[in-house]
């Protein structure tokens, strides 16, 4: 028999739970944070354009501003959250990507209606959420990479400090023992 019980059916669902608010979070989060950043860039572009008949540097910011959040800030964070807590790629990713494609959809109904939904950026939604996924499923993948990296690191270190404390503990014994000796050689 084995010493080792296994997790109750309470503890394996509260540790999936767990993981699930962590993943709804990391959406939410970076929805919010990347729209704040999104919204400083574009108010930037617009400030510095202002008046200009040259238009494109406004739209070209508003388009790749508004899905800031899904394709640099979401992997940002998912790849600083895996080098905390072991997440898995797929999964932390699609959610993450659904929570916050959803706060973003909702808001934009609250605040358009339908007719805020356009159909050219539904095809921007699209390919940005499919980009984000990959991304941040990679971030999670690198993260998770780098993390075996520096605990083997670690473990080497370790390893080299027990050997280097082996040979000085030798090596006090030693001395202690010829420190026990009689000048003399012993008798």
């Amino acid at each position: 028999m084995s010493s080792e019980t296994s997790p109750s059916r309470f503890a394996k669902a509260e540790g999936v739970t767990r993981r699930l608010l962590l993943q709804v979070g990391l959406g939410f989060l970076a929805m919010v944070v990347g729209t704040v950043i999104s919204g400083t860039l574009v108010s930037a572009v617009w400030q510095t354009m202002h008046g200009s008949a040259n238009t494109w540097p406004l739209v070209l910011a508003q388009l790749l501003g508004a899905r800031m959040w899904v394709w640099l800030v979401l992997p940002a964070l998912a790849y600083a959250a895996a080098r905390v807590v072991p997440l898995k790629p797929w999964p932390t990713a699609g959610v993450a990507v659904a929570t916050g494609e959803l706060f973003s959809l909702s808001l934009r109904l609250i605040v358009y209606g339908f007719e805020g939904l356009y159909q050219w950026e539904s095809l921007l939604w699209l390919v940005t959420s499919a980009l984000g996924l990959w991304l941040t499923s990679r971030a999670i993948e690198k993260s998770r990479q780098a993390v075996a990296v520096s605990g083997a690191r670690a473990a080497a270190k370790a390893e080299a400090a027990q050997v280097e404390y082996e040979h000085f503990k030798k090596e006090a014994a030693r001395l202690a023992e010829k420190r026990e000796e009689p000048p003399g050689g012993g008798s």
